[in-house]
């Protein structure tokens, strides 16, 4: 090789990030799949209620072993609360206690069990 030529290795991604609104009706997602790619994580925001000042909570689901899709988990990371005056969310995120890990994590389980029996 001389130097003076280029080379074309191609394109290789092993790994891609999204984030956003409506992330998995998105056409760039739909793309991934047909590709090959799979979801291995997935963070997503809930309210706990229908109320307007209802608490929204954050949690994360992944494979802990990305590449044979194995070892499952889930996690309630935290809460944002509602700020009283002005509205709106605050910016950072709060941690749950124990006894609330422990709720949501019934109702994660609950829902799950909901939507399989559905299918």
């Amino acid at each position: 090789d001389t130097g003076n030529e280029d080379v074309d290795l191609g394109t290789h991604i092993s790994k891609a990030s999204l984030k956003g609104q409506n992330v998995l009706n998105s056409n760039e997602l739909k793309q991934l799949y047909d590709k090959g790619f799979y979801i291995s994580k997935i963070v997503w925001r809930s309210k706990k209620g229908t109320t307007i000042d209802a608490d929204i909570y954050e949690f994360e689901a992944q494979f802990s072993d990305a590449e044979t899709r194995e070892q499952f988990s889930y996690l309630a990371k935290g809460f944002y609360s509602y700020k009283e005056s002005g509205g709106g969310y605050v910016k950072s995120r709060k941690g749950i206690s124990a006894i609330q890990e422990r709720e949501l994590n019934q109702l994660i389980e609950r829902s799950a069990s909901n939507i399989l029996s559905n299918i």
